[in-house]
């Protein structure tokens, strides 16, 4: 800037005062804003120009303006011993040093505000046992639910050091099998908690720490709680009342978790003392998976044992994807379902995940100029091109995979024919777009950043993958050391690097003054500093690390190219991760989400963000979003009525976007009068949104309604209505058997929630098809529940020809995308959309013979009994799939367009379940054997 003055001094007076006004405080009124900043450049010493003046304001502003909610918390209630307990030790003025310490680190070292975190933390301590000696000991169970890299880790740091401060004295952090995520743990147990390194070095909060209130650690980042450990500290006192606090941080390991165990288990230790235990990425070898009829696994019997060695233990699972803690058997008292409390952590504005990434399909509505993609307009997503892909290499692959022989050369590459042969050229694109985003960053030159490439689940092919891209690099190196410029012929890899700038950033550097001539001069730096790094993650890298040059310990600015699958994918953070390059096809939504490792927080450089990924991944990544926003969501509906854990989890269970799952299999096998499922279909978006593209489908599917037609047309009992504009015609009082009777013939196609085959889920194995539908079985349920009531039938009217039917109905044009892997196509593509909000208005009007008038936000927000009474509304759509950007049409084989369907139920209170909605799917004796015997042949295959 004119003035000379530095980016950090900017930053450090926006981070001074965001922390003195303190953060989501919107009431700062901008005399008092545009006063304190020039306060805090005087006492700084600063001359600060109109233009810096107003970046602060804005950047300050912005920070002043975010809004957090307040967390959910369920609580059980019943049946316990335990009582708030915090604020009593507050009055008391009990010191905090651990806590005071670490939000220093936070604040003048990490540039981070705490004032949310405080508060959350103390809501959460508050839900632990009481830590005091006094008081009566009892052991409690919670989860932790939070986003994918939302800050999940940060929060339990903090809560790990206030439970210290309060009186625990055990403190245990388990994380997954994986020694290199064990270790990235331990760095910040280091640097967070204990405040030294394993050479007793102050680090982190250590220097904020008094003299001698630094924290012993039973592990470093060199050794797990393994037998050196265990005979090292055989002298040394077990944790007690009167001894010092104790951390360790342990894989989910057997030997680890069973030597620390017997270390723990003697006369000398204390019984009833407090101890925490935090089980990072809980739903990860945590939960009980045996074969039915076995014992607890072992991971599982050895977490059970640690939580019942002392009668006041906190065992908190901590994880963003709850769907294997929620379905743990809560019969089985031992287990670890999470009985006491439920916490959900709000979502900070300023965090990218699921929603700002890939939109909400639950707010979406369909439309006929849908683009296929579905995505927000500031997406950072890239589509992958898998028929191109396929050639290099194929999405499903087995473990032997190897590419072809001249893809693989030890020598360095010169020529442009050479260096299409290493990579795909998206996979090359995605490169470039990266090492020129290592430029553009603003302060780029002194901050890690990093990109991802996971397209295997295989050690073996990942290898080959970073064999390529190592190749490429060193090809890329070599172009810019030497031939970045030449005046005559420019080398093609520069031209390619200049292409990827053109396609992804030449806006971005417009914008912030600079040219292309600058940035290939900042590539040209970037690789003759060594920065660029090329390292495999996963269980068998280290030595093709040592090999390609990759330190054990990373750069304070290395740019990294990470290659690898699911190591990268729980629990591992990549430091300024920027573009990602995700080619796998994963359908379990937990799996999925967590793989998301681009969400995050990425102030000052969410502009450059890229991934790359399939059309399906994006779908499937919206789908999965939208089953999770719907868990909080009915969380904090059952929070408002003072549910409890358990309830919450029976109401999850019902949810029928996470199918039918079994918790206990070993009930189908001893199962003497079947098995039945609950599912609440109320307050759900119901719709068929991946149609079969077989004809024959079809072609049932158009018997199905004629069959309909007839039994309403000659129904006098049956009323036709229309809406006031004369565009819907509604049909009132059809019975239900007629409803019953179509859906169990209609058919949507694969995966499809409700008009699909039901899907059956048992542990990880691939899920089993049932031959009903959610939908028939809700029609099902209803009218064996309520015999005289009786449904409304309406037809859906779009811009296209019209249909040969007795009234008025007009075919609809909506997007497309075919998923030939199961055979669907999906309506809407990835937005996975049939209605819209003005669909459920008109039908509404139809009913009522009236105008609604009431503001349009939410379609479910006109779910109303008020307006479609007792009766549920079969709304049905005659669908061309026409994408109107290319004019590309679906093989249909009804010319007037596919048969499409959705179902409306009522509520008495839009928004908040009562029941209406109950689907019973039920599996007869004979049925239920079969279906256990099927799952227990399912195999998974090894992975990494």
């Amino acid at each position: 800037m004119a003035d000379g003055n530095s980016m950090a001094e900017i930053k450090n007076i926006e981070r001074v005062l965001v922390s003195f006004w303190g953060p989501n405080n919107s009431d700062v009124s901008d005399e008092k804003l545009c006063l304190s900043i020039e306060n805090m450049a005087g006492m700084k010493d600063i001359q600060l120009t109109p233009d810096q003046i107003r970046l602060i304001f804005r950047n300050v502003r912005k920070e002043l303006n975010l809004q957090i909610d307040n967390g959910g918390t369920l609580i059980q209630n019943e049946e316990t011993q335990w009582h708030p307990w915090l604020s009593e030790m507050k009055e008391k003025d009990t010191p905090t040093p651990h806590i005071d310490a670490y939000f220093q680190y936070l604040l003048f070292d990490q540039n981070a505000q705490y004032v949310q975190l405080d508060h959350e933390t103390d809501n959460i301590l508050d839900l632990l046992s009481d830590p005091r000696e006094a008081s009566s000991p009892i052991s409690r169970k919670g989860l932790l639910l939070g986003d994918v890299q939302s800050g999940k880790t940060r929060t339990y740091m903090a809560l790990m050091n206030k439970a210290v401060d309060y009186g625990y004295k055990l403190l245990l952090v388990l994380t997954s099998d994986n020694e290199n995520l064990r270790q990235q743990t331990q760095e910040r147990i280091d640097t967070d908690c204990s405040g030294v390194n394993g050479g007793q070095e102050d680090v982190g909060v250590g220097k904020y720490l008094a003299k001698g209130k630094h924290l012993q650690c039973l592990t470093n980042m060199d050794e797990d709680f393994v037998t050196p450990s265990k005979q090292a500290f055989n002298n040394m006192p077990r944790p007690n009342w009167a001894g010092a606090p104790i951390l360790a941080v342990m894989k989910k390991n057997s030997s680890v978790l069973r030597k620390f165990i017997e270390w723990l288990d003697t006369d000398t230790f204390t019984r009833d003392i407090p101890v925490l235990i935090i089980d990072d990425e809980s739903d990860y070898a945590s939960v009980n998976s045996n074969k039915i009829g076995a014992d607890p696994t072992t991971i599982n019997s050895l977490l059970r044992k640690l939580c019942s060695i002392s009668t006041r233990t906190s065992y908190v699972a901590v994880t963003a994807t709850p769907f294997a803690n929620i379905f743990i058997d809560d019969e089985e008292s031992e287990d670890l379902f999470p009985e006491d409390f439920i916490y959900i952590l709000p979502t900070p504005a300023a965090y990218i995940g699921v929603l700002k990434t890939f939109g909400n399909r639950n707010e979406e509505d369909a439309s006929e100029h849908d683009s296929p993609e579905g995505l927000p307009s500031d997406s950072p997503v890239r589509l992958l091109n898998q028929d191109e892909l396929e050639d290099w290499l194929p999405l499903v692959h087995k473990k032997g995979y190897s590419f072809t022989p001249h893809h693989v050369h030890t020598e360095l590459h010169t020529t442009q024919d050479d260096v299409d042969d290493m990579l795909d050229a998206q996979v090359r694109h995605a490169i470039n777009c990266f090492l020129i985003a290592c430029v553009l960053r603003p302060d780029s030159s002194k901050e890690r950043q990093s990109m991802l490439i996971h397209m295997s689940r295989f050690r073996d092919v990942q290898q080959q993958i970073a064999d390529l891209v190592y190749l490429y690099i060193e090809s890329l190196n070599n172009a810019l050391r030497f031939h970045a410029n030449t005046t005559h012929t420019i080398d093609p890899r520069i031209q390619s690097l200049h292409e990827s700038f053109d396609q992804e950033y030449a806006q971005y550097a417009s914008m912030h003054g600079m040219t292309w001539a600058e940035v290939l001069q900042g590539l040209e730096r970037l690789m003759r500093a060594n920065r660029v790094v090329v390292r495999l993650e996963n269980s068998t890298s280290a030595e093709w690390n040592q090999l390609h040059g990759a330190k054990e310990e990373e750069g304070s600015n290395e740019c990294t190219i990470y290659v690898g699958g699911n190591q990268l994918s729980r629990g591992m953070t990549l430091r300024g991760l920027i573009c990602s390059v995700f080619y796998r096809r994963v359908s379990a939504a937990d799996t999925l989400l967590q793989m998301g490792r681009w969400f995050g927080y990425r102030s000052g450089y969410e502009e450059l963000q890229r991934v790359w990924m399939l059309p399906q991944t994006i779908a499937d990544f919206k789908y999965s979003g939208s089953i999770v926003e719907d868990i909080k969501t009915t969380a904090r509906d059952i929070q408002k009525r003072h549910g409890t854990p358990k309830q919450f989890g029976i109401s999850i269970r019902k949810n029928p976007n996470t199918g039918v799952r079994i918790t206990n299999a070993a009930k189908m096998r001893h199962a003497e009068e079947g098995m039945s499922f609950d599912f609440d279909l109320e307050n759900n978006i119901i719709e068929s949104v991946r149609l079969d593209t077989s004809f024959a489908r079809s072609n049932s599917n158009d018997e199905a309604l004629q069959v309909l037609l007839n039994a309403i047309l000659s129904n006098d009992s049956v009323a036709q209505s229309t809406d006031p504009k004369g565009t819907t015609v509604a049909f009132e009082g059809v019975p239900a058997s007629a409803i019953v009777k179509f859906l169990n013939q209609y058919r949507a196609g694969y995966g499809d929630t409700y008009f699909g085959k039901t899907l059956l889920h048992y542990r990880d194995t691939k899920p089993v098809e049932l031959d009903t539908t959610m939908a028939e079985q809700f029609a099902t349920t209803q009218e064996q529940e309520h015999p005289d009531m009786t449904w409304n039938v309406a037809f859906m009217n779009g811009k296209l020809n019209a249909i040969n039917a007795p009234f008025h109905w007009t075919t609809i044009q909506r997007a497309y995308k075919e998923d030939p892997d199961s055979k669907t196509y999906q309506v809407s593509g990835n937005k996975l959309r049939l209605g819209s909000k003005s669909d459920v208005v008109k039908v509404a009007q139809a009913i009522t013979g009236k105008p609604i008038t009431r503001e349009i936000r939410n379609e479910r927000d006109f779910y109303d009994t008020k307006l479609f009474g007792d009766h549920p509304t079969l709304m049905l759509y005659r669908v061309a799939l026409i994408n109107a950007a290319t004019n590309e049409s679906a093989d249909m084989a009804n010319a007037e367009g596919l048969l499409a369907a959705k179902i409306v139920v009522p509520s008495d209170t839009p928004g908040s379940p009562r029941g209406r909605g109950k689907a019973t799917v039920y599996l007869n004796t004979v049925a239920a054997r079969q279906k256990y015997e099927q799952l227990q042949e399912e195999d998974s295959e090894d992975e990494d």
